[in-house]
């Protein structure tokens, strides 16, 4: 009973995560097409386009992780938070980038905390200073599910290159494979 208890447990993760990582059936409309064609990449100032989603990221076995997405309409998948190496990647201004958690406070859920500040290490053009870029994550209205938990609101928030703080709604999800 046990092993099938676990089975079920490990299939229903599965089904969560995937679900997250996959859009629905349903065929877009061309404008609707154009739309989240225009919005999933950007062009900075050197011209090249930069994705400002994730692709669809999975968990080591044994490992947790947080899954967040703009609470917007296009509902894209924006940072990936892994427990195992205390990192993160996020679809930020710059594209794919990663993030080192730096500080965790408030409740803990699968490992993953609901207040987070994660830094970015950038090193200038001339190499000789770094510079920190820090994101805040605070998730609320939590949802505990089984083996998982959904936070129904949150913030992400950052400066931006002209010093003007940005604030992204977002949803997130929390969970572990085993």
């Amino acid at each position: 009973m046990r092993y099938i208890l676990i089975a079920l447990t490990a299939l229903l993760a599965t089904l969560l995560l995937s679900a997250c990582a996959t859009s629905s059936n349903t065929e877009p409309s061309a404008s609707k097409t154009a739309k989240a064609d225009k919005s999933s990449a950007q062009k900075p100032r050197n011209g090249a386009e930069v994705k400002t989603r994730l692709s669809a990221r999975s968990l080591s076995r044994d490992d947790c992780g947080l899954f967040v997405w703009s609470a917007d309409d296009e509902r894209r998948f924006i940072l990936f938070s892994q427990s195992q190496d205390n990192g993160a990647v996020w679809a930020g201004p710059n594209g794919e980038t990663r993030l080192v958690i730096t500080e965790v406070s408030g409740q803990e859920f699968q490992q993953q905390f609901t207040q987070q500040s994660l830094t970015e290490e950038v090193t200038s053009q001339d190499g000789d200073n770094t510079i920190s870029s820090t994101l805040l994550l605070s998730l609320r209205q939590i949802e505990e599910l089984t083996w998982s938990t959904r936070f129904k609101a949150g913030t992400l928030s950052h400066m931006t290159d002209d010093g003007a703080e940005r604030i992204i709604p977002v949803v997130g999800l929390s969970t572990c494979r085993t």
